[in-house]
């Protein structure tokens, strides 16, 4: 889970990030050019108002290239064998910026044994994928993380859900944007770049792009293929906005483009995707966007609120069945990259509220007894045992106040919807302080 991270130089990304450029389309360009000294000098101490009509400027295409390097912080995760059913295969090395390597093991099952080869060619993301799924498996709570629900299909899928009637957010979400974009607008410095944390909505992004015409507009998501996508949506849609998309887990520290120290920065985290994390793994993210960003830039932030169960359940275990599919999905998605054979209808979605944590829990749950392997592992489930694989935490008003707070981030602006169902709050990143 992300950590806080200290500041570092934007013009030499790290090893876990890598910049999708578009317009053409290229898979290693990492540098962004800023507009002039003297705008960026205008831009850094204006705080006019500004409203819709005003065009970004043109800035140039990217020209620094880098060669996309394998990430060094993904750490190797394994289990004490009383946690997990069965033989085991041997442990595997971590997953660090090495040369890729392939993996080989033994497996027994019901007495009889058969040479079983793995040899997968992983780069560092799936590795990272592995480590999660091997480590989480074999916890005392099995859980993986939710991040890994969104693959190109699993992204497609909760765009799908985003769109019934029942899940509320994505809807409320909207018109609240709609309505309160000319008061952001008025506090947002003019010329700034957007760093929206997540691939970019192709309903409530735009809002944002065209109510304050940035000078550049860089999406962060751990889907390449899905970020992809989205990002020439909206390079189509703003053809004289800088699109920079950056294949990364925003989860987890990474740079942004160079060319960016001096440019006021406003983070956009919409859709409530703060409550996937639980909340010291929420503080350390808000810290490391905040070290990310740097003092004195802004978040956006989205919170759904805290209402009745009825309505929480029925939107996340809706009768058309899409969020189970989306859930069951990560299954498919461990079958394909990792070469498990689990069978699917084995497990089904359910979604469950815990009123202690004051979240919505999704799970996976045993339909019958099941064993099956990834990546050479076995493990077995014993019928209505789950795996944890996503949370939706729900907060109070004072609550989202102090999870901002605790994470380096002071609100300056809150609003929300006629019924108090959701809220966007307008926070401003402070300097670290070492006295009250």
């Amino acid at each position: 889970m992300p950590s806080p991270a200290g500041p570092a130089p934007a013009c030499r990304p790290r090893r876990n990030g890598k910049t999708l450029q578009l317009r053409p389309i290229r898979r290693a360009a990492t540098s962004w050019t800023a507009p002039a000294p003297s705008c960026l000098a205008r831009a850094a101490t204006s705080s006019a108002t500004h409203g819709n009509g005003r065009k970004a400027p043109s800035l140039p295409t990217p020209v620094s290239p880098l060669r996309l390097e394998p990430s060094g912080s993904i750490t190797a995760s394994s289990c004490a064998d009383s946690s997990c059913s069965r033989a085991r295969a041997a442990r595997h090395p971590a997953g660090t910026a090495a040369p890729p390597t392939a993996i080989s093991s033994r497996r027994t099952r019901g007495g009889s044994s058969r040479d079983y080869a793995l040899l997968a060619t992983l780069d560092p993301q799936t590795k990272a994928f592995r480590d999660d799924v091997l480590a989480g498996l074999c916890a005392p709570i099995p859980a993986i993380p939710a991040r890994w629900l969104y693959d190109r299909r699993g992204s497609e899928l909760f765009d799908e859900i985003t769109r019934l009637k029942s899940y509320y957010p994505t809807q409320t979400e909207t018109g609240l944007l709609r309505d309160i974009m000319p008061q952001v607008a008025a506090h947002v410095p003019k010329g700034c770049a957007v760093i929206e944390f997540g691939a970019g909505s192709a309903t409530k992004t735009p809002i944002l792009l065209e109510a304050i015409a940035p000078a550049a507009y860089v999406p962060v998501d751990i889907s390449g293929d899905y970020l992809e996508h989205s990002a020439r949506e909206l390079q189509h849609r703003f053809p004289r906005l800088e699109v920079i998309p950056v294949i990364a887990d925003f989860a987890r520290p990474f740079s942004l483009p160079g060319g960016m120290e001096h440019v006021p920065k406003l983070g956009f985290f919409p859709g409530s995707t703060i409550g996937n994390f639980v909340p010291w793994s929420a503080t350390d993210l808000l810290r490391q966007f905040r070290a990310l960003l740097g003092p004195g830039a802004q978040l956006l932030i989205g919170m759904d609120r805290v209402k009745p169960v009825e309505r929480l359940l029925a939107a996340y275990d809706e009768p058309e069945g899409v969020t189970a599919e989306f859930n069951l999905n990560l299954l498919n998605r461990i079958n394909r990259e990792l070469d498990g054979d689990i069978p699917l209808d084995a497990f089904r979605h359910e979604a469950r509220w815990n009123d202690i944590l004051s979240r919505i829990e999704m799970h996976l749950v045993a339909t019958r007894d099941v064993t099956f392997s990834i990546s050479g592992r076995d493990f077995h489930f014993a019928a209505g045992s789950s795996i944890h694989t996503e949370n939706s935490h729900k907060y109070p008003p004072r609550g989202g106040r102090i999870l901002l707070l605790a994470g380096g981030w002071t609100p300056t602006h809150e609003w929300s919807d006629a019924k108090d169902d959701f809220a966007e709050i307008l926070a401003v990143a402070e300097p670290e302080r070492f006295a009250p």
